[in-house]
């Protein structure tokens, strides 16, 4: 089309493709195929610049068949598909008490030397498993170094009306629940929704009922339980007042 094709990622805190971290190029390979051809088939089915599908009545055969017809959009329409109108805000969402960096100092001890004495071992599998863990703390180290230990943590995210649709973008990892959600409430308005723009620190967002399953998604997450909810909120919130 000649067009500038831009690839946002979606809201997928606890998605991936199905075949993943497997190492091979042919797999990556693979997956950005299909999501080429997801795109391409999305492009076969838009409609005309400046028109709208719009019902045409019924024919009358062997069965009343309903008809529709791309028809040009109206002054009024088109200048309403030229809005462009939005910002950035802020939300004060849960905050989970932070690690103490003492505490963080000492577990990466302990796991680094775990790690040499499984290297030393030959134990590949274990040496492995304490090397992530080691990665985890010393992850946590840096972040607490960033962060203030209070009970709420400033979230940015940013809503921008484009004509009928709205561009969402937040920071960290939010699960999926956030666009299926805001779709649901905004079906008359296609929901374009990008992670990984903001506030990266915090990492994930779980919905509040996948709290204290033990998942690895609430290990890393500075944010509280009801995080997720009360963000979607804040955003219904930013869309509504752009309607």
């Amino acid at each position: 089309t000649g067009a500038t094709c831009i690839f946002a990622l979606g809201a997928c805190g606890e998605l991936s493709p199905r075949h993943c971290h497997q190492g091979s190029l042919d797999v990556a390979d693979a997956n950005g195929r299909q999501l080429g051809y997801a795109a391409l088939a999305t492009l076969s089915t838009m409609d005309p610049p400046a028109h709208d599908f719009q019902y045409a009545g019924p024919v009358i055969s062997g069965a009343t068949l309903g008809t529709w017809q791309h028809k040009p959009q109206s002054a009024e329409r088109l200048q309403q598909a030229a809005i462009f109108a939005g910002g950035e805000y802020i939300v004060e969402l849960p905050q989970k008490p932070l690690p103490d960096p003492v505490a963080l100092e000492a577990e990466m001890e302990e796991w680094g030397t775990k790690q040499q004495e499984a290297d030393a071992a030959g134990d590949v599998v274990a040496a492995r498993d304490y090397g992530a863990r080691l990665e985890r703390a010393r992850r946590w180290r840096m972040r607490v170094q960033q962060l203030v230990d209070r009970p709420t943590a400033p979230f940015h995210f940013t809503v921008y009306r484009l004509g009928d649709a709205f561009w969402v973008t937040t920071g960290g990892e939010p699960y999926s629940l956030i666009q299926t959600e805001l779709r649901k409430r905004f079906p008359n308005h296609p929901i374009l929704f990008s992670p990984l723009a903001h506030d990266f620190q915090v990492a994930y967002l779980l919905p509040a009922d996948r709290y204290g399953k033990g998942l690895y998604q609430e290990e890393p997450s500075i944010l509280a339980q009801g995080c997720l909810e009360e963000l979607i909120d804040a955003v219904a919130e930013e869309i509504t007042a752009l309607l």
